[in-house]
C-alpha cells in the first residue's frame, strides 16, 4: 500500500479503494495484514511523480489520513491487523505511531552492516539510523518484519568475492556508498566456512550467518528476504531453529563493527 502525491487530498479513501482493488485481483475477501509503505517522518516530505518513500506523521494521524484509512479497512473486516514501514532516521515519528496502539506490525531493516534497529556500538556510523526501534516495538507488543537481512544482497559469499552482488542488490546508492558497504561486507567474510575452509568453525556461508544473526535478535517476528530461486528460499528456511551465532563469532563481529564502521 503506497500513498502518492495525487492521493494526499483523500488518503483514507485512497487506502480503502486501493485495498478493494487489491483484494479483487487476489481473489480473496480479506488479508491478515495491511501495511503502508510510506515511512513516517516528522516533517512534510516532497512527494513527486511515483515517489512514496515517506509520509508525514500529520498525514498519518489527521482526519482522513492514513491511519483512518487503515482502520476503516480493518473495521470492515478486510484486514485483520495493520502496520507501517520504517526507513531509518525516523525513530521519533515511528515511536509516535507505535504509541497510538493501533498498529500491530512494522517493517524495519536490521542486518550485520546496520544493526542500529537493535543496537549501535559506540562510534558506529550508519547512513540510516533506526535508533533502536526494534526494541521499542517489542516492548509495546508490536511485531517486526525485517527486510533486507542481507543488506541488499551484499552479505553473501558471491558478492564479497569475485562475483557480482545479488541480483536484487539494486537501490539508490551512490558508487561511493556501495564501495563502503562492500568493504564492510568483506570484513564479515570470516563468518563463512566456505571462504575459510582451513579454519575450524561453524559450517555456514555468509548469507546463512547473516540470517541467523537477524533471527537471534530479541523482538524479531519474521525475516523477509528477496529470493531469486527455490534454492535461496530453502537455504533461508533452513536457518530457522538453528539458533544464534557462536559467542566467538559474535565477539569478532563486534570487533569488526568497532574497526570498520567508524566515522
Amino acid at each position: 500500500m503506497e500513498v502518492r502525491s495525487e492521493n494526499l487530498g483523500d488518503i483514507a479513501g485512497h487506502i480503502v479503494n486501493s485495498t478493494d482493488e487489491s483484494l479483487t485481483r487476489l481473489g480473496v475477501d480479506h488479508v491478515d495484514f495491511l501495511e503502508i509503505h510510506n515511512g513516517p517522518v516528522s516533517h512534510q516530505p516532497e512527494l513527486s511523480g511515483c515517489g512514496y518513500a515517506h509520509l508525514s506523521v500529520e498525514d498519518y494521524l489527521r482526519p482522513g489520513g492514513a491511519l483512518e484509512g487503515h482502520q476503516r479497512v480493518q473495521q470492515s473486516g478486510k484486514a485483520r491487523l495493520i502496520g507501517f514501514i520504517t526507513r531509518g532516521n525516523d525513530y521519533a515519528a515511528a515511536k509516535q505511531l507505535i504509541d497510538t496502539g493501533a498498529f500491530s506490525l512494522i517493517n524495519l531493516s536490521v542486518n550485520l552492516l546496520n544493526p542500529s534497529a537493535r543496537m549501535k556500538p559506540a562510534g558506529m556510523n550508519v547512513e540510516h539510523d533506526y535508533g533502536g526501534i526494534l526494541s521499542y516495538a517489542a516492548a509495546h507488543g508490536v511485531g517486526t518484519a525485517v527486510y533486507s537481512p542481507l543488506a541488499g544482497g551484499l552479505l553473501n559469499d558471491n558478492a564479497i568475492t569475485s562475483g557480482p552482488a545479488h541480483p536484487t542488490a539494486r537501490g539508490r546508492r551512490t558508487s561511493e556508498a556501495m564501495e563502503t558497504l562492500l568493504r564492510q561486507a568483506k570484513a564479515m567474510s570470516f563468518l563463512s566456512q566456505k571462504l575459510n575452509p582451513d579454519v575450524q568453525k561453524e559450517d555456514h556461508g555468509l548469507a546463512e550467518a547473516a540470517i541467523r544473526f537477524v533471527l537471534s535478535l530479541e523482538g524479531v517476528t519474521t525475516v523477509l528476504g528477496g529470493f531469486s530461486d527455490a534454492e535461496q528460499l530453502e537455504e533461508a528456511v533452513a536457518c530457522s531453529g538453528m539458533g544464534p551465532l557462536s559467542e566467538q563469532n559474535m565477539a569478532q563481529i563486534e570487533t569488526v563493527w568497532r574497526n570498520n564502521f567508524g566515522l
